[in-house]
């Protein structure tokens, strides 16, 4: 498996310094086009689901990812914070994006996304997840890790969250985002917003482009023939849905996927190859506990 250099996550200058490293690559790595990573057609891509903090499955992610095999290897990672198990009242999920900028400074077929409770911690928006509200643990766990130097690590959190990429699309139809926008809203989405770069409005709430396509959860058929012939897409791998088995399909080209619990998957695409049906997608995923 690859090596990783993994920073220490007490150390507030080195904690700063990877994370300010990853956003520059973010920003500057040749596949960014627009807002999103656009992927060329050979090499190998695994899709995962939302998997707020679970710090198993982000081993067993590392796993099937194979990264040590070349660059040409990639991995999608989103919904990365928030998870359930909380530390004395506090969410340390903070960890989760510094291992995943630690991950982003060696190998550059690493593509976290951006997903409405990464939004949420930027813009200090409330989210509830089960146990509390998210972006206050989350703050909590910084003021009591890093003391007076709490806000210059939550800037440097939010510059690496700002820089993710909206979506991942590849050369041979596949795409990769944490949701797209739903049935009610995309009267007011434009699906330009994929190629430039975000600014800070795309982030606000209720109108956003990028809040917007990090919230649907019903999809209309029309609306999926939009964005696809907008954005030249066969499938749609997505997650922000419960789904309990792991992985399911909703019609031929839109697949959804969870990575965060007990029936957690992922599945492998080949990018030299037509994408498969949603439903082979299925039938090709993998339950992480058994990597």
């Amino acid at each position: 498996m690859l090596e990783i250099p993994w920073t220490d996550t007490r150390d507030a200058e080195a904690v700063q310094h990877a994370l300010r490293e990853a956003t520059q690559m973010l920003h500057q790595r040749s596949c960014r086009q627009g807002s999103i990573d656009v992927l060329s057609g050979h090499g190998t891509l695994l899709v995962s689901g939302d998997l707020h903090d679970n710090p198993f499955h982000f081993e067993a992610l590392l796993r099937m990812a194979r990264l040590d095999e070349g660059e040409d290897r990639h991995l999608i990672l989103h919904e990365l914070i928030h998870g359930e198990h909380l530390m004395n009242g506090m969410d340390f999920s903070y960890r989760m994006l510094l291992k995943t900028a630690d991950l982003v400074r060696v190998h550059p077929g690493v593509h976290p996304m951006l997903a409405n409770h990464e939004i949420a911690q930027l813009m200090k928006t409330r989210v509830t997840k089960g146990h509390g509200e998210c972006v206050t643990l989350f703050r909590d766990a910084l003021e009591f890790t890093f003391g007076e130097h709490c806000e210059a690590v939550e800037l440097a959190l939010d510059e690496f969250i700002a820089a993710m990429a909206l979506g991942v699309r590849a050369e041979n139809g596949v795409w990769c985002s944490h949701s797209l926008p739903g049935r009610a809203v995309m009267p007011s989405f434009d699906p330009e917003i994929v190629r430039r770069p975000l600014v800070a409005s795309d982030f606000e709430k209720p109108k956003g482009g990028a809040y917007l396509m990090t919230w649907g959860r019903v999809f209309e058929d029309a609306d999926i023939d939009l964005l696809a012939q907008a954005w030249k897409v066969q499938l749609f791998c997505l997650g922000h849905r419960k789904v309990p088995t792991g992985v399911e399909s909703e019609g031929d080209r839109l697949v959804l996927v969870n990575s965060d619990h007990e029936g957690a998957r992922a599945f492998t695409l080949e990018l030299d190859q037509p994408p498969p049906s949603a439903e082979e997608c299925v039938l090709r995923s993998r339950p992480l506990n058994s990597v």
